[in-house]
């Protein structure tokens, strides 16, 4: 189990406070522009750039989008279960989609990444709660990453 440092916690959970009076639809849009303005940066990014790593222990274009996407995907597993009233697990550095920082889930290109990134996007903004059904496949593919 990893653990994520006071500093990091207490940001987090100041942001969650500050963003928890807002109305959902204004959320929705904070969320649909930040998807939207890392799909732009992405538009102009080669296979060759998003694989490469500008050094030791940096993260190439790649495994940043992977880390986004496992975010993503908890996210979205995490509001399925609180719309449903069902207790979250994973929640505070342990279950499915917590190894620490991303998934174990690679990305061969770009463009699998992108889909993938697209889909685990589509999941957490959605306006319904997910049907079961998707929130058991978030969950065998988040199980499959860890």
């Amino acid at each position: 189990m990893t653990t994520i440092p006071t500093e990091i916690i207490d940001r987090v959970t100041g942001y969650i406070r500050h963003n928890a009076g807002k109305e959902p639809q204004a959320i929705r849009r904070l969320v649909q522009q930040g998807h939207d303005q890392l799909a732009g940066l992405l538009g102009g990014v080669t296979e060759e750039q998003a694989k490469f790593k500008p050094g030791p222990g940096d993260w190439s274009v790649l495994e940043l989008l992977r880390h986004v996407i496992s975010a993503k995907r908890g996210v979205a597993r995490i509001c399925a279960q609180l719309a449903r009233g069902e207790p979250v697990s994973g929640f505070g550095g342990e279950g499915d989609e917590q190894d620490g920082i991303m998934g174990k889930r690679t990305y061969a290109s770009l463009a699998q990444a992108r889909e993938a990134l697209e889909e685990a996007h589509q999941w957490s903004s959605s306006t319904a709660p997910w049907p079961r059904r998707m929130l058991r496949r978030a969950s065998a593919t988040s199980s499959s990453e860890s």
